[in-house]
């Protein structure tokens, strides 16, 4: 009985010791944010505030946050303060918002459009196209495609013309 108790105390001690060595992450950031949300980055991420820290999940992240294509440069370190360990990405933003002009003569007619698309409007990932067209006849033309509803992996286009 004696030797039974012994046993399972270095092991509650085991578990203890461990517990405190781990590599948790206590806070998440992001550095050179101009126009982009933090809650839209946190969608891109796998690592959560009270993780483990894991290399691989981060490289995982570093790529899932470079193949939006907002971003020219993407890195990661981790900074130890006392009041724990920071896992910080330094970003630089990509200009997103890009003009439009199209013109043109097609059997004895001119046209031409103008218009701009912003692949990164309000800071969400939201993709906004917005055109204005002239061939005989005004017309209207857009669309909206969102990635991310709720922090869900759910997204929505809309898509309108007149």
């Amino acid at each position: 009985m004696k030797r039974s108790f012994i046993f399972v105390i270095s092991l509650i001690m085991a578990f203890v010791i461990q517990a405190q060595e781990t590599n948790q992450i206590d806070t998440i950031g992001f550095e050179g944010l101009k126009r982009c949300k933090r809650s839209f980055l946190l969608n891109c991420t796998q690592c959560e505030k009270g993780s483990v820290y894991d290399s691989a999940m981060i490289a995982h992240d570093i790529q899932h946050i470079k193949n939006t294509t907002l971003f020219t440069d993407v890195d990661c370190r981790v900074e130890e303060r006392p009041d724990g360990r920071y896992l910080i990405y330094e970003l630089k933003e990509k200009w997103t918002l890009i003009p439009s002009f199209k013109a043109g003569v097609s059997q004895d007619r001119y046209w031409f459009q103008f218009g701009a698309v912003d692949f990164h409007f309000m800071g969400s990932g939201i993709n906004l196209a917005v055109f204005y067209k002239y061939f005989d006849r005004s017309s209207f033309f857009g669309h909206v495609i969102t990635p991310y509803i709720n922090r869900t992996k759910w997204g929505e286009a809309i898509a309108f013309e007149y």
